[in-house]
């Protein structure tokens, strides 16, 4: 049986109730594969975020496989580029981070859903200007830093909290 989600994050970002039908586990990701990635994870209607450092894309494929397992995530949703046209060691090794995500479905019962970076840095800025909100994230002072919730996230965990919330505006 679903796990009943958290009505409040819902209403509070002006979701419509038929996206409480949605799975109850979700990861967002702002994924790189040769620094750090930021995860925006969502468990029965609660945000919570993480971070990863790595300079190998592999080690960054296995901290997300180990949050699947021990977090039983059912969707993953990440933050994908196409940027073929800067081709160098780190936009291969995000390509091939984006490859191992994609191939978790085949061992892992989950959806997979990525989507497009632009669409997230284009919001983002909307966000940074003040020209849109979203409840409960402010900026800290004149710095690159934000709250959610209160708590203090990076504009790494920030970029994975908009993969989510554009994710729910879309889908």
């Amino acid at each position: 049986m679903k796990e009943k989600l958290n009505q409040n994050i819902y209403s509070e970002l002006g979701v419509l109730n038929a996206r409480q039908q949605f799975r109850s586990r979700i990861l967002a990701i702002d994924p790189s594969g040769t620094g750090t990635s930021g995860f925006c994870l969502v468990k029965d209607g609660i945000i919570s975020f993480l971070e990863f450092k790595s300079s190998f894309w592999k080690k960054h494929l296995e901290f997300i496989i180990k949050l699947v397992k021990e977090e039983r995530i059912d969707t993953i949703i990440y933050e994908h580029t196409n940027y073929i046209n800067c081709l160098g060691k780190d936009m291969t090794f995000l390509l091939k981070l984006f490859g191992g995500i994609e191939t978790l479905k085949y061992t892992f019962e989950l959806e997979i859903y990525n989507l497009p970076a632009d669409q997230i840095k284009t919001w983002g800025k909307k966000i940074k200007a003040k020209t849109e909100q979203i409840p409960n994230l402010k900026p800290v002072g004149k710095s690159n830093r934000w709250t959610y919730q209160e708590n203090k996230i990076s504009k790494h965990q920030l970029d994975a909290l908009l993969v989510y919330l554009l994710f729910l505006k879309k889908y």
